[in-house]
């Protein structure tokens, strides 16, 4: 019953506009290119890097036979059920100005940050981008396909960001009843996804996660995404900005009609801090770690990364997607992760599996 009054909310919002996403005609954010980014995307690969994004933070559970998937989902059902109670707990003041409308520029309160990112530009965009694959390969109803995974990643995904946890947390009220509708009502009206795409190039660049065997442990994973403004009266300079759990800002430069090289700085969630409010309701705060990147990209499907900084102590994190290496007609993805005390994780990824094997070295 709860999942389908969910589905409801999605559905009735979505469809207020869903027919006037035809409007913007032609296809957007998903281009079938056989290299780079865009050849590892699919519903399978986003509903993983969704799922288990918050893993990759230092202080999370990173196991796979670990994760507390069943009573996650006990408790965020429990909480979107009876938003208004649990909010009253937490405080309909401090709900609004940590996770609605920014209340100061202390980011210990600035939950809402990840809200406007990642729930209504890339949740947005992936609501599209999704659509675009599965009318790609003659799905039925991809629009309403789309739905179904959107519905599925985003309850996977707070599923396993709230764990254990038993008792209020407004989090995924915010993003399942809010922002996650929002997100996908927005980029159904004519001309925003249209202006995302031509205006802002906003794109998925999430990495190929790795599975290492025998530790069960799931690395590389998470929901990434890029936009790049184009810089008045120049014709190679573009500001970029790519986040996740990061926010990097930086420099884009067109080396010629189809190539990008950009480079970023800023800083990535390291760990979450429980602020332990008196009542009992949950807020998770990100301790931040400064980070970098360099990014070379085809027609704005990244061929590959090499990031510094960031959670788990790395050092470096180098990510080759498939059409940059060949082994005969073979083009693998891969994945080295250099974590300090010369730690050394590795492995291979494929274009049509969400996830490739890895190992330490």
């Amino acid at each position: 019953m709860l999942f389908r009054s969910y589905l409801t909310v999605i559905s009735v919002l979505a469809t207020i506009a869903v027919q006037c996403a035809a409007a913007d005609g032609g296809v957007l954010f998903y281009k079938d290119y056989d290299y780079g980014s865009q050849a590892n995307y699919n519903p399978l690969s986003v509903i993983v890097s969704a799922t288990f994004d918050i893993v990759q933070i230092s202080n999370r559970d990173n196991n796979l036979n670990r994760q507390m998937i069943g009573k996650g989902f006990q408790n965020v059902f429990r909480n979107i059920a009876s938003p208004g109670s649990n909010i009253n707990r937490y405080g309909w003041r401090k709900f609004i100005g940590d996770e609605i409308f920014p209340r100061d520029l202390n980011p210990d309160n600035a939950q809402y940050w990840p809200n406007y990112n990642i729930h209504i530009f890339g949740g947005g965009m992936t609501y599209i981008a999704t659509a675009e694959w599965l009318a790609y390969y003659n799905y039925p109803y991809p629009k309403t396909l789309s739905l179904c995974v959107q519905a599925i990643q985003h309850l996977l995904n707070e599923a396993v960001e709230n764990g254990s946890f038993a008792g209020s947390n407004v989090d995924p009220i915010a993003d399942l009843l809010i922002f996650d509708p929002l997100g996908i009502a927005l980029f159904s009206l004519p001309g925003v996804p249209q202006f995302f795409s031509s205006k802002l190039h906003l794109t998925d660049w999430s990495p190929p996660p790795l599975f290492i065997p025998g530790s069960n442990r799931l690395v590389n994973c998470g929901q990434k995404f890029v936009m790049k403004w184009d810089i008045p009266h120049s014709k190679r300079w573009r500001l970029f900005y790519y986040f996740g759990t990061e926010g990097l800002n930086g420099f884009s430069y067109r080396l010629n009609d189809v190539d990008d090289f950009s480079f970023a700085v800023g800083y990535e969630a390291g760990e979450l801090i429980d602020a332990n409010i008196p009542n009992g309701s949950r807020k998770l705060t990100a301790k931040l770690t400064p980070a970098a990147g360099v990014f070379y990209d085809r027609n704005g499907s990244l061929l590959w990364s090499l990031k510094f900084g960031g959670p788990r102590e790395y050092r470096a994190r180098l990510n080759i997607y498939t059409g940059v290496l060949y082994i005969k007609s073979i083009s693998p993805g891969m994945v080295a992760l250099y974590q300090k005390g010369n730690r050394i994780t590795a492995g291979l990824t494929l274009r049509w599996l969400p996830v490739g094997l890895g190992g330490k070295m």
